[in-house]
């Protein structure tokens, strides 16, 4: 009994470690973030086989929006994107690009399925997976919304329609 006692002891000690570990590792990742150089440009297909780059975008904000055409949950979230008063506006007055990103090299199958993106957002597909392989992003999941200044500094990392309303509230003129 002491000896389960001892390991479920030691158990917890090395637990509350890990824990702690990750989360400074966090608050660090979240520091380094604010103060990281301008992500590297990288390049982009167009349905119409043009290409266009990260750095070609001068918006003052980008909206990096990784999704997928087959995905029911990208489809709720670029309804949601095109049912912000915010968002619509800020396209409108071009302060705000939205690139939707098919994160995949696989440009048949892009193409083949119908967008769920508005025509006013940029329809690109990641052929080279620049996004997905750079660790900046951090890529978990599909969708994810990542939003970049002028300068394509990261503001926001993967956040939600709320919070990024939130923000670019705050941020109109």
């Amino acid at each position: 009994m002491k000896a389960m006692q001892m390991i479920f002891k030691n158990f917890r000690q090395v637990w509350l470690l890990l824990l702690i570990l990750i989360t400074l590792d966090c608050i660090s990742l979240s520091a380094r973030t604010e103060k990281e150089a301008p992500l590297p440009d990288f390049t982009y297909l167009l349905a119409s086989g043009k290409e266009g780059t990260l750095w070609g975008i001068s918006a003052d904000y980008t909206l990096i929006y990784l999704n997928n055409t087959d995905c029911d949950i990208c489809r709720h979230l670029s309804d949601s994107l095109a049912a912000s008063p915010v968002i619509s506006r800020m396209v409108g007055l071009k302060t705000l690009t939205v690139l939707g990103l098919y994160p995949d090299s696989d440009t048949a199958a892009w193409k083949a399925r119908p967008t769920h993106l508005l025509p006013a957002w940029i329809n690109a597909c990641d052929v080279n997976l620049s996004v997905v392989m750079d660790d900046r992003y951090d890529v978990k999941h599909i969708p994810s919304l990542y939003l970049l200044d002028r300068q394509k500094k990261f503001l926001l990392k993967d956040v939600s329609v709320r919070e990024l309303e939130r923000f670019l509230q705050g941020k109109q003129k």
